[in-house]
C-alpha cells in the first residue's frame, strides 16, 4: 500500500482487520496476525504493526472520508491474561486509530448467535449449567462490530446518498433504508451471505490458530513425539499418506480445549475449532447425535459413501476420523529380525554401554534362545529373570540391527516405532507385531482379541498402525491404570499412567478403505484450558496426531454493501487492505465504484481473481456492460505486495 497508492487517492476503506493474534492467514512475517498481542494489545507487537498500517491508511484516505473496520470482541484466558472473561479489542482499536489520526465517529453492532458460540468455544459464561450453579458467571456473547473512523477535514465533493425527489433525485439510499440502518444494531445480517469458495481457499492452507494441547503426540519419521518437541524441518505424515516438512511450530499460549474420543485416538485434546479429516455419516454441526438410532452398519454405509471433508472438532461427533498409513519402504532386515525387535520393544533395554538385552522368565528362556537363533548372545541368570544379550549375525553389537533398536527409544516410557517400522510390508509388519505381543500381549479367548499394556502411549499408537498394516483392523488405544503409587515386595514405588492396546479379530465400528482406517468419534468433552501449539506443514497442511489426521468466515456482503452505499458516490474508489477473497471489491464493482485491494495469501488472491472474473461474466450476461466497463484485473506479485484492481470509467 505504501508503494502503490498515492496520497489522498481513496474515498472509502472497508476491511476486516486481523483480530489480534487470534488468526494467522499466512506464514509471512508481514502478516499482522503473526504478531503477538500480549496482555496490552496497544503496546505489543500487534499494536506496533497496526500503527504502521494506520499511518498508511490515513495517508491514502481523502480528507473527510471514512474507514469502516470490521472487528470482533475477544476473550481472556486465565493462563494468558490472568482471568477468564472478555477482552476489549474494540477499545484497543479505537485507541490505535486515534493515535494514527483517524477519529472514531460511530459503530454498528452485528449480533452473534450465543448458542453457536457456546457450542464452538465451550464458554461456561453462556451455558445453562452456569446459570444453575452460579449465574453471576454468566455474560452475553461477544459480538462483531463495524467501527467507523474518519480522517479530519471536509469531504469534497460531498456524498449525496439520500434519495429525494425534489432536492436529490439521483440519490441511491432511501429514507426507509437509513431509518433501518441508523439503529446501529444490524440484526438482519445473514452469516452465510458471503462469496462462494472461501472454505475451499482456507482449507488448502492451514490458517486458523487451531491448536493441539501440550503432550499431544504427532507422528514424525522418528515416531510419535510430543507436539512441543517437533521442530521446523521434521517430517510428518499428512492426510494424503505422505511425509511432508514442518515449516513452523508456534506456541499459542493457553486456550480452552476439548477432548475428542474415538477408537484408537488415545489422548487428543485440541481447541474446538481444530479441523479433522472426516467422513460424515449424519450431516454437519454435530448431527451425529441424531443418527444414534442407526445401527453400526448404517453408519458405516453412509460414511463410506460420503466424501472426506475437513470438520471442526466440535462438529465431528458420530463422524469418522482418518488414520492413513505411510507408503511401504523396503527394509534390509528380515522378518525374523523384526520379530526380535518387537520382542525387545516389550521386554528389552539398552545397558550403559548401548548394548541390547532382552529379559524373560527363567521358564521361557530356553524357548526364547531358540527363537533368537544367531541373534542370541551371552546369557545371564538373575534373581528374578534371565537376561539375553542381542548381537548381529557376525557377533557384533552395533551394526544395522542394533542401530534399529536404538532408533526405537530408551526406557519403558521412551520407546516408540520409527518410520522403518511403520512402513513395513504386511508380512514383516506381522512379524514385528507378533514379537511384541509375545512380550506384552495377552490373548482374551472369550473375545478373540489381543491386548497389551505399556507406559508408552507413543509405542502403542505405533503398534496400532502396525496392526492396521498387518491384519487390516483398527486397533484401540486407551488409558488404563492411572499414575500413582503401589507396593512391590514391601517397597512403595511410583507408577506411570498405563495405556492399553486392543486388537480385535475384525472391524465392528471402524472401516478400512483405500485411504486408511476410519474410526468413529464417540465423545467430545470440554476439559478446561491447556497450553497449545500449532504446526504449519508444507503442501498438505495436515498431520497425524494421537492416531488420526488433524488439520474465518469473510465479512458478509450486505455489511459491505451498506457501507459502500452510505459513504461513497458512484465512480469513487473503495480500498480493502486485507482483501481476502475479494468481497469488498466484488460489492464495490456491483455498486458502480472502483476497487483496489491487497492480499498476502496466495490462495485467497487466486480466489479473489476468480470471484471478480465470475462477476464480470454475470455482468455480461445481465447486459449491463453499457453501464459499467468490465473490471480490469491487475496482477499480483505476492512478495512485493502488489494489488488487485477493479475499475469503472
Amino acid at each position: 500500500m505504501a508503494e502503490h497508492l498515492a496520497d489522498e487517492s481513496v474515498d472509502l476503506c472497508v476491511s476486516s482487520i486481523p483480530f489480534g493474534a487470534l488468526f494467522m492467514y499466512s506464514g509471512k512475517a508481514e502478516d499482522i496476525g503473526n504478531n503477538a498481542d500480549g496482555v496490552d494489545m496497544r503496546a505489543n507487537q500487534f499494536g506496533l504493526h497496526m500503527r504502521f498500517f494506520i499511518e498508511q491508511l490515513r495517508r491514502v484516505l481523502k480528507p473527510g472520508r471514512n474507514a469502516c473496520i470490521h472487528i470482533q470482541q475477544l476473550l481472556r484466558y486465565v493462563n494468558q491474561h490472568g482471568y477468564m472473561g472478555r477482552r476489549d479489542f474494540r477499545g484497543a482499536v479505537v485507541d490505535l486509530f486515534a493515535a494514527g489520526g483517524l477519529e472514531w465517529v460511530g459503530e454498528v453492532v452485528i449480533p452473534k448467535n450465543p448458542q453457536v458460540i457456546a457450542q464452538r468455544l465451550s464458554l461456561h459464561s453462556l451455558m445453562f449449567v452456569t446459570a444453575k450453579t452460579n449465574a453471576t458467571k454468566l455474560a452475553p456473547a461477544v459480538n462483531d462490530y463495524v467501527m467507523i473512523f474518519q480522517k479530519p477535514g471536509d469531504c469534497e465533493p460531498p456524498v449525496r446518498a439520500m434519495r429525494c425527489a425534489e432536492k436529490n433525485p439521483g440519490g441511491w439510499v432511501s429514507s426507509e433504508e437509513w431509518i433501518k440502518w441508523a439503529h446501529g444494531v444490524w440484526d438482519d445480517i445473514q452469516e452465510t451471505d458471503v462469496l462462494d469458495g472461501w472454505k475451499s481457499a482456507r482449507e488448502k492452507d492451514e490458517e486458523k490458530h487451531v491448536c493441539l494441547a501440550s503432550g499431544s503426540l504427532v507422528l514424525t519419521r522418528n515416531g510419535y513425539v510430543p507436539i512441543e518437541t517437533v521442530e521446523s524441518g521434521d517430517m510428518v505424515l499428512t492426510h494424503m499418506g505422505r511425509w511432508r516438512r514442518v515449516l513452523e511450530k508456534r506456541h499459542m499460549g493457553f486456550k480452552p480445549v476439548v477432548q475428542v474420543e474415538a477408537q484408537g485416538v488415545a489422548e487428543l485434546k485440541c481447541t474446538s475449532d481444530h479441523r479433522f479429516w472426516t467422513r460424515n455419516c449424519a450431516g454437519r454441526g454435530g448431527k451425529g447425535r441424531a443418527a444414534g438410532s442407526m445401527n453400526p452398519s448404517g453408519h458405516r454405509r453412509r460414511a463410506r459413501s460420503a466424501q472426506p471433508e475437513w470438520m471442526e472438532a466440535h462438529q465431528t461427533l458420530g463422524s469418522y476420523v482418518n488414520l492413513p498409513l505411510p507408503p511401504v519402504e523396503d527394509s534390509p532386515l528380515t522378518a525374523d529380525d523384526w520379530w526380535i525387535i518387537g520382542r525387545w520393544l516389550g521386554d528389552g533395554h539398552l545397558d550403559s554401554r548401548e548394548r541390547a538385552h532382552i529379559s524373560c522368565s527363567h521358564a521361557e528362556a530356553e524357548g526364547l534362545l531358540t527363537r533368537l537363533g544367531k541373534r542370541a548372545g551371552s546369557v545371564a541368570k538373575r534373581e528374578t529373570a534371565t537376561q539375553i544379550a542381542l548381537k548381529d549375525r557376525q557377533g557384533q553389537h552395533s551394526t544395522q540391527f542394533t542401530a534399529m533398536l536404538k532408533r526405537c527409544g530408551r526406557g519403558a516410557a521412551g520407546k516408540r516405532l520409527p518410520v522403518e517400522a511403520l512402513s513395513l510390508e504386511p508380512v514383516k509388519a506381522e512379524s514385528l507385531l507378533a514379537g511384541y505381543l509375545s512380550a506384552d500381549g495377552h490373548y482374551v479367548a472369550k473375545h478373540k482379541r489381543w491386548t497389551a499394556s505399556s507406559v508408552s502411549r507413543a509405542l502403542l499408537l505405533g503398534m496400532a498402525m502396525v496392526a492396521q498394516r498387518a491384519r487390516g483392523v483398527a486397533a484401540s488405544v486407551y488409558a488404563g491404570r492411572p499414575a500413582g503409587s503401589t507396593a512391590i515386595q514391601g517397597r512403595t514405588v511410583n507408577t506411570r499412567q498405563d495405556w492399553i492396546l486392543g486388537i480385535p479379530p475384525r472391524n465392528v465400528s471402524a472401516m478400512m478403505l483405500n485411504d486408511g482406517a476410519w474410526k468413529k468419534v464417540r465423545k467430545i468433552e470440554a476439559t478446561g484450558e491447556a497450553e497449545v501449539w500449532d504446526l504449519q506443514v508444507e503442501g498438505d497442511e495436515s498431520f497425524v496426531a494421537e492416531g488420526c489426521v488433524v488439520h474465518n468466515c469473510p465479512l458478509q456482503l450486505e455489511v459491505i454493501r451498506r457501507c459502500v452505499k452510505l459513504y461513497t458516490s458512484p465512480g469513487e474508489t473503495v480500498l480493502d487492505p486485507f482483501m481476502g477473497i475479494g468481497s469488498t471489491a466484488y460489492v464495490a464493482i456491483e455498486q458502480g465504484r472502483n476497487a483496489v485491494g491487497f492480499e498476502l495469501k496466495e490462495s485467497y488472491h487466486a480466489l479473489a481473481l476468480r470471484n471478480l472474473e465470475k462477476q464480470q461474466r454475470e455482468m455480461e450476461d445481465a447486459a449491463v456492460s453499457d453501464l459499467f466497463s468490465l473490471p480490469v484485473l491487475g496482477t499480483l506479485d505476492i512478495d512485493n505486495h502488489r494489488m488487485v484492481e477493479g475499475s469503472l470509467p
